[in-house]
This record gives structure tokens, C-alpha cells and sequence, in this order.
């Protein structure tokens, strides 16, 4: 399929290659045609999809299809497309019955249609969350997929932080986070508000984390009311941010059995002895009030 850009849009043209002379011969027996906002086959029954761009031949059920080829279910019986607002629909090619299977929670895209379902990635915060994800064609049920080497490196990293809080806000008179970041390649930085702080006494915190991590501590959660949560000094630890409340007003609090508790919506470790040692890589000056800090799991980049 070859597209055309044209007045009135995008035209496309159907046909078959011949190899080697690379002619084009064209399919009389039907193709695909903007219809409205979305794309459509042009033999009954009708078969809509996305665009602009998408075009494929379905060689199983002998029908052009207003998708890409990845977006076609492995034995060509089903395909699947978004719409611009993230509705994810799922069609049968034989009958043209067309299922919305995910409301318009988007933007998603449709990446891939496997034999175990749809992956979809979304790309702003609304339900089900940013990431990559797997529709069920069937039951339309959604599952993340999940990476379990990175979010392991990643409940490393969340809890070795709440250590890194833990220390400073005990040592230096209950400093604040101003920022922080954790990356892809095991490190992490913390932003504090201590204006008056020694870079060389916050270095020497590396040894005190590395025991909290060694003493395996507990960690647990439970949910407390907001108005709880800012009586009780201590447990909303950012300058300018919190966790938001649940729909029945409470705030989940991590706590690092004898050590911490403080708000906060992340993935952690069910235990600190489950993280590598980390490494206080620098220690850099950040304006007037902030420190940064920046740590490495054992074996992260220097």
C-alpha cells in the first residue's frame, strides 16, 4: 500500500509488487479510504481503523486492512487501533464487528497485537498510568507489563532514598527534599534544604546508609488522614509536594521499621537488606540553600 498526499488528504493505492521489475498492479477488489476522522476498507463489510498511514493486507481472510501489520492479530482473524483520545477498539476481520474494549483514557497507541493480546503504551498520567500495557481481546482486561529487573533496581533505589531523607533530616535539624530523580542506569540524586551544611559531614553518611541496609529493616505501609499527616511534624518530608490523598482523604506513609516513616506514593522493598550497598558518588552546591546528592547502587556507573 503507497500513499499519496493530496487537496483533500492522504490517497491510497492498493496493489500487489512483482519481483524482481518491482511493478505495481493494483487490486480492483477493494482498499482502504478516509471515512471522516478515521480509515476505512472499501469492501463491505466495512472495516475502520486508524490513520494516516496505516494500510496492510490481511493474507489469511484476503481483506485490506486500515492498520499497520503489527496491529493484526497473529492468524489475521482480529485487529486492533486507538483513536486520537485513546479508546482502543478490537475488529473482526470476517464480520466487521468492531468492540471498544478500553474507554478514552488515552492517548494510547497500539504497538503490537500478540498472540497473548494487544500491547499498548499511554503517555500521560490518566488511567490505567504512563508505561507499556496488555489488553486481553477477549475479556478487555488490562495488566501492566512489567520489567521485573528494573522496578527491582527501581524499589532499590525508592528505599535507599527514604534511608538518604532519614539521615539528613535526623542530622541536620529536619532539612526538607527540594528535588529528586532516580535513573535508569542505578543512580539517583536528592535535593535537600541545608544552607549551612559541611559537604564533608553529608559524605560521611555513606556508612551509616550502608548499615541501615545491612541491619535488613522492615518496610511497611498503612494510610493515615491528610490532616494527620501535617499535625504529625516529620511525615511530609518535600518542600513543595505530597503524595495525593486516596477518595476516602487518607496518605499512604512508608515506614522503615526504627528508622523512618514518612509520606509517600512509591514502590519499595520489602525489606533494606534486599538493596545492594549504594555509593555517595558528589556532592554539589545547588544555590544558596540546596545540596545535592548523588548515590549509586553497588556496580552503577562512578
Amino acid at each position: 500500500m503507497t500513499w499519496t498526499q493530496t487537496a483533500q488528504g492522504r490517497v491510497a493505492a492498493e496493489g500487489f509488487l512483482t519481483y524482481p521489475t518491482a511493478q505495481l498492479t493494483s487490486d480492483a477488489s477493494g482498499g482502504v479510504v478516509l471515512d471522516g476522522t478515521r480509515y476505512r476498507s472499501t469492501a463491505k463489510p466495512y472495516l475502520y481503523g486508524g490513520g494516516p498511514g496505516a494500510g496492510s493486507y490481511d493474507w489469511p481472510l484476503g481483506r485490506w486492512l486500515p492498520v499497520k501489520p503489527r496491529s493484526v492479530s497473529p492468524d489475521g482473524s482480529h485487529y486492533a487501533y486507538s483513536t486520537d483520545f485513546g479508546a482502543i477498539h478490537v475488529v473482526d476481520v470476517a464480520t466487521g464487528i468492531d468492540r471498544t474494549l478500553k474507554g478514552l483514557e488515552g492517548p494510547d497507541y497500539v504497538l503490537y497485537y500478540a498472540k497473548e493480546g494487544v500491547y499498548f503504551n499511554q503517555e500521560w498520567e490518566g488511567p490505567p498510568g504512563p508505561g507499556l500495557w496488555l489488553l486481553d481481546p477477549v475479556t478487555g482486561t488490562v495488566q501492566a507489563v512489567v520489567d521485573p529487573v528494573f522496578r527491582q533496581m527501581m524499589r532499590e533505589l525508592h528505599t535507599d532514598t527514604h534511608i538518604l531523607n532519614a539521615l539528613v533530616f535526623r542530622s541536620f535539624n529536619g532539612a526538607l527534599v527540594t528535588g529528586v530523580q532516580m535513573n535508569e542506569d542505578g543512580t539517583a540524586r536528592m535535593d535537600f534544604d541545608v544552607p549551612e551544611a559541611d559537604n564533608d559531614k553529608l559524605r560521611a553518611l555513606e556508612g551509616p546508609i550502608n548499615d541501615m541496609i545491612r541491619q535488613n529493616l522492615e518496610v511497611r505501609d498503612d494510610y493515615v488522614p491528610v490532616d494527620d499527616a501535617y499535625d504529625q511534624p516529620g511525615l511530609i518530608r518535600s518542600k513543595s509536594v505530597a503524595p495525593p490523598p486516596t477518595l476516602d482523604g487518607k496518605i499512604r506513609i512508608v515506614e522503615i521499621v526504627g528508622l523512618d516513616r514518612q509520606a509517600c506514593g512509591g514502590t519499595h522493598l520489602g525489606a533494606t537488606g534486599t538493596s545492594r550497598a549504594i555509593r555517595i558518588l558528589k556532592i554539589e552546591n545547588k544555590g544558596r540553600h540546596n545540596r545535592r546528592m548523588r548515590i549509586g547502587l553497588a556496580g552503577s556507573p562512578p
